[in-house]
């Protein structure tokens, strides 16, 4: 099929149907002249021995000489192959343009530049999405364009296309919501363990025991901590999606669309425009050569005819002097035959420059009939050229525009909403995590306090048990070191209290500028979750100390009173020791 296509392309060379016939009358009408030059020579030769009887006809042959001289310059033509093949025209023409391309481009359908354009502008111009059917025609329709791209092309042009016009219409917000969407089943199991964890600290202490409230109170701890890392990890995921650096998603297939299409956009214009560059300098070459044989064909013929004209007048010429002869021939016989020999070479020459002339005469048509038919398809590939290029303006004005017209600013309002989503979801789990760490430590420092306190007072009566012989001194010990290993276990709680809210803390800053932008471009202040639950915990501890202060007021106002007695039961002694004895007495037991 392909041969087929090329051959249908070929230069076709000159065909001579009147090659036999022509070469049969060349034949007679050289052979008639060359007869006549003989039969001259041997008149001539014989002329001595017969001139009476030949002399009226030598002379009256004169005439047919000319006549026949004539009728073959007329008549005599080359009608036969000069040797010029297509191969040969394009070589002797400096052509680039191989005849498979010119078949391959000729074999093309024209390409409808106003479909085209009309399609581009149909989908530039439209503000809603067409109906799918309407735009998968459409975007078919737009498959003229195939036959006419380079095989190499990076992408189709119609694909291109309507990938272009599909993206303007893409759920930029769901494109963005399903990258996060490995992250749902984590979020919702660590919901319903922060949710089953607050059903069971919400019953502890309904039921009143210290030691379950405190270990669910821990678990609800876990669960929060364990829901906020959550919502950390999809606010980061979401966060490192850089829209310069980002390698797979939707953002990459922006990127890869603008690229594409603008690459496959030059290669289509710089295919078509090298295309027409090198077939408009083949026109050059051909027109030049054509007019280059014109120009020696000319010179040629100008040459001919007066070669032609001087021996048309040499021959006539000869044969007036033969006539001049025949009447002088009895005194200049061998001048005669002399003549009549020149004649015979004259007539040589004639033939000769005569074939050799209508042989260059018929190599120039042949060549100006290849040349031209060279140039002719060298313009009709010329006139395909131009007419595709013509639908290139078309197409980069689409592409220019519809490359601006990506989404981008919908789609950073889509991660702006979905990141103030994220980071209301991740406060909505934090504040709470703060709250319930803050509280349990605030209850701990509290125990730690008492069990402080406790410990001094156990600590006083060991020291003074001796003084007072109180016989608990045993147990005052044992209770002194149970109080202390209990103060080590609150001190411990507190610390790692204190370590998994650093470890919250740590999972806040790593999202910490998301949670400011979203707080910024709310317009509302920020408040960290630590300050505003610092402030509880501090008035609970101010509470809780200023209750302890009644206590050590209340101590230290009857440690006074016991002073007061000793120091009136000293004035005593110092009086009389009678006195102090009564005093003694009258101390109330309890007092003391």
């Amino acid at each position: 099929m392909i041969e087929v296509q090329l051959n249908s392309f070929n230069l076709l060379p000159p065909e001579y149907p009147r090659r036999l016939v022509q070469e049969e009358e060349n034949h007679r009408a050289v052979a008639a002249l060359i007869e006549l030059a003989e039969t001259a020579i041997a008149t001539a030769e014989n002329y001595s021995g017969y001139v009476d009887s030949r002399l009226l006809p030598l002379s009256s042959r004169g005439f047919d000489l000319r006549s026949a001289a004539s009728e073959m310059c007329e008549r005599y033509k080359h009608e036969a192959p000069c040797g010029w093949t297509e191969e040969k025209v394009m070589r002797f023409c400096e052509q680039e343009v191989t005849r498979e391309k010119i078949a391959e481009l000729l074999s093309r359908q024209p390409l409808d530049v106003v479909a085209v354009e009309s399609i581009l502008s149909t989908l530039r111009d439209s503000t809603v999405e067409f109906p799918r059917g309407r735009f998968l025609l459409l975007r078919e329709n737009l498959n003229i364009l195939k036959p006419h791209q380079p095989r190499d092309i990076i992408r189709d042009l119609s694909e291109l296309c309507g990938a272009l016009y599909e993206i303007q219409f893409v759920d930029l917000l769901g494109k963005m919501r399903e990258e996060l969407a490995e992250f749902d089943p984590p979020l919702d199991a660590a919901k319903k363990k922060v949710q089953d964890a607050i059903e069971a600290h919400k019953r502890a202490v309904v039921g009143g025991d210290v030691l379950e409230v405190e270990r669910t109170h821990r678990q609800l701890i876990a669960a929060r901590y364990e829901l906020v890392e959550v919502c950390a990890q999809r606010l980061k995921a979401f966060l490192s999606q850089n829209l310069e650096n980002q390698e797979k998603g939707f953002i990459a297939e922006l990127q890869a669309l603008e690229r594409d299409s603008l690459e496959a956009l030059q290669q289509f214009t710089d295919y078509h425009s090298n295309q027409r560059d090198v077939i408009q300098e083949d026109i050059k070459k051909c027109s030049d050569k054509l007019l280059q044989e014109g120009a020696t064909h000319e010179k040629c013929l100008e040459e001919y005819k007066v070669k032609e004209r001087e021996m048309k007048d040499n021959l006539y010429a000869v044969i007036s002097a033969k006539q001049k002869l025949v009447e002088e021939i009895q005194r200049k016989a061998a001048e005669l035959v002399q003549l009549t020999a020149k004649q015979r070479e004259i007539v040589d020459e004639q033939i000769k420059a005569k074939k050799e002339e209508e042989r260059r005469i018929t190599t120039y048509n042949e060549f100006a009939n290849m040349g031209t038919q060279q140039k002719q398809r060298l313009l009709k590939c010329l006139e395909y050229c131009e007419r595709v290029l013509s639908v290139v303006p078309g197409i980069k004005s689409y592409v220019g525009e519809m490359v601006k017209r990506l989404p981008w600013q919908k789609l950073r309002d889509a991660r702006n909403e979905v990141n103030d989503t994220e980071a209301e979801g991740f406060m909505e789990a934090y504040d709470p995590f703060v709250e319930c760490c803050g509280e349990l430590t605030v209850k701990k420092m509290h125990r730690h306090d008492t069990l402080s306190r406790q410990s001094r007072l156990v600590e006083h009566n060991r020291n003074s048990s001796m003084e007072s012989l109180d016989p608990n001194m045993n147990n005052y010990r044992a209770e002194l070191e149970e109080l202390i290993e209990q103060m080590k276990g609150v001190t411990g709680v507190i610390n790692a209290l204190n370590a998994t809210q650093d470890a919250g803390e740590q999972l806040f800053l790593s999202v910490e500028k998301a949670i400011l932008e979203k707080y910024e471009r709310a317009a509302t202040p920020f408040v960290h979750p630590l300050q505003v639950h610092g402030v509880k915990s501090v008035e609970e501890r101010d509470r809780f100390v200023n209750r302890s202060m009644q206590y050590v007021e209340d101590e230290e106002r009857k440690v006074l009173e016991k002073k007061s007695v000793l120091e009136r039961m000293r004035r005593a002694v110092e009086g009389e020791e009678t006195a102090v004895e009564l005093a003694i007495r009258d101390i109330p037991v309890g007092r003391a």
